[in-house]
């Protein structure tokens, strides 16, 4: 894991791009002199790892195991306990910032690329969507009992030995050990092991990738209904079935969620963060961001403002 600068992990890069105040880090997969898609340390001894109250983004997945501490990881807006014996998952993209007591952090974190699942997902399907990184952001920090933190802690603690003298075969190795890592992590949060994987939930799994990818400038069902080659009914049914949202209410869901973020994480004033999500006029983005989370923009920020937007005034 590096920034864009590959430096060391943890430690942050330039914004990407003009828009963007929130330090993005970046995997580095040539970080060991091979390509390795996992990587796997403990927060002392991973130079630059931000335990500070700066707002980042990983562009990766994180399982961090707490070891020491005390606070919240506040993701997105939404503060996490930060205790010893919990699990915390990270997944990219979302704006991030630690409030710990004066004692620190101290923890072991796997962390990986997305595409290391979709290495696996050509042999194994199901190891595409694990529920617990598709999980709601407050289902992703649990805690554990003694003895399950410290089986965990042994997956990472082999994983970081197999990177002290990495081989030709250590992708493979690492690759293992991070699923089985998952599985376990899954298995005693609070989703399900095993969940079904019924032809709904698969059209909703794409339906999500492809609102990922094209909320912004696509804010219609038919849309998407019509880039998958179905009926927007039958796409809603889908999605509803799976989900329990209706496929707007997903779509809408992603919106609300770049606004939040682009109001905590940039300087930009409402009107600007309106037009760059596809709304006509900032009214109207306006009157939609108060009916999905009961508070303006503007009242949002006063209340969750980040140290970047305590100044700005909309």
């Amino acid at each position: 894991m590096s920034a864009t600068s590959r430096g060391s992990a943890g430690q942050p890069g330039a914004p990407r791009d003009p828009g963007e105040h929130v330090r993005t880090i970046d995997f580095d997969v040539r970080k060991y002199g091979r390509y390795l898609l996992a990587d796997a340390g403990s927060t002392d001894a991973l130079p630059g790892f931000i335990t500070s109250r700066q707002p980042h983004r990983l562009a990766f997945y994180e399982v961090a195991l707490v070891e020491e501490g005390n606070g919240h990881l506040v993701l997105d807006g939404a503060p996490l306990p930060v205790r010893p014996y919990r699990v915390i998952v990270t997944a990219p993209g979302e704006a991030r910032s630690w409030r710990l007591d004066r004692a620190g952090l101290r923890a072991s974190v796997a962390f990986f690329d997305p595409r290391l699942l979709d290495d696996v997902a050509a042999d194994t399907p199901q190891a595409a969507a694990f529920p617990v990184l598709r999980a709601a952001r407050a289902a992703r920090g649990f805690a554990l009992q003694r003895r399950d933190f410290a089986r965990l802690m042994r997956v990472v603690d082999d994983m970081r030995d197999e990177l002290a003298a990495v081989r030709p075969d250590s992708s493979h190795l690492l690759q293992a050990q991070l699923l089985q890592l998952l599985l376990l992590v899954q298995r005693h949060g609070p989703g399900p092991a095993d969940p079904l994987r019924d032809a709904a939930s698969e059209v909703a799994r794409r339906f999500t990738a492809l609102v990922e990818q094209k909320f912004a400038a696509c804010p219609e069902v038919a849309d998407y209904a019509k880039a998958m080659r179905m009926s927007a009914r039958h796409l809603n049914a889908c999605v509803k079935r799976s989900t329990g949202r209706t496929a707007s209410g997903v779509i809408h869901d992603r919106l609300v969620l770049e606004a939040q973020r682009r109001l905590l994480g940039s300087p930009d004033t409402v009107a600007t963060i309106a037009e760059t999500l596809g709304f006509c006029d900032a009214s109207y983005f306006v009157r939609f961001f108060r009916r999905q989370t009961g508070c303006t923009p503007a009242a949002f920020r006063r209340h969750r403002g980040s140290p970047i937007v305590d100044r700005i005034s909309d």
